[in-house]
């Protein structure tokens, strides 16, 4: 592989997590000896390609500033109130060379991350912009008020994974934009559409799970023990 160079991971970690029903951020809950966000910063850490990582935690996260004091790369930035507000505030806070520069946004709760996928996405047109996808295996339905209104044609759904990645100032304009039509997006790539930019799918690992939900960290600690049986 090419290294390429200038490339930025911004890591958006200031929510909550309410849907985990804990009183711990799920990216702070223990996952086979540590907590899930340690995997994701060690991976990037690792990573020779990687320049530096901004970390965007609340305000007042002393336990997430605590774990970004274990890693050289990563820089600690003030998030906002939602996670499109807390990557802008990422993007922003990466001040030198900012057009030579290519930036990775990574959910804090995917632990499960690998560095094949890390490198199917660096390793596409550093012009563009790309997103790591898995492709829909269930049947989906479409309702009106509970009932079935159609079934979609799977065969052009995703799931939209994490990283995903795109120029700096690519993504500024995309998520100053949404900011300023008042548009809330969900993801990244969601804003680039919005911008009219072209996003690539590259098919990643299904593996590559998000913590939402409580039985999502056996399902995770199941996977990441797989991987670190392989590793050794």
């Amino acid at each position: 592989m090419q290294l390429p160079s200038k490339v930025w991971v911004v890591i958006p970690a200031a929510g909550t997590g309410s849907r985990m029903k804990s009183d711990v951020p799920k990216q702070y809950l223990p996952l086979a000896g540590q907590p899930v966000l340690s995997y994701s910063l060690k991976l990037f850490q690792s990573l020779p390609y990687i320049k530096g990582i901004k970390l965007v935690l609340a305000e007042n996260d002393e336990q997430g500033r605590a774990i970004a004091k274990a890693f050289s790369k990563v820089d600690v930035v003030n998030g906002g109130g939602q996670r499109w507000q807390s990557v802008l505030n990422g993007l922003n806070s990466i001040e030198s060379d900012q057009d030579s520069i290519r930036v990775m946004v990574h959910d804090a709760a995917r632990p499960c991350l690998t560095e094949a996928d890390v490198e199917s996405l660096i390793n596409t047109n550093e012009a563009s912009a790309a997103i790591l996808v898995a492709p829909v295996v269930d049947t989906i339905k479409q309702s009106t008020n509970t009932v079935v209104e159609k079934t979609l044609n799977r065969d052009h759904l995703f799931r939209a994974l994490t990283p995903q990645i795109a120029p700096l100032p690519l993504l500024i304009k995309a998520l100053t934009q949404c900011v300023e039509k008042k548009i809330s997006p969900t993801d990244e790539s969601q804003a680039l559409e919005f911008y009219g930019a072209k996003v690539q799918l590259i098919k990643g690992s299904a593996n590559n799970i998000k913590i939402t939900y409580p039985f999502d960290l056996n399902i995770a600690e199941f996977i990441i023990r797989q991987q670190q049986g392989k590793a050794s």
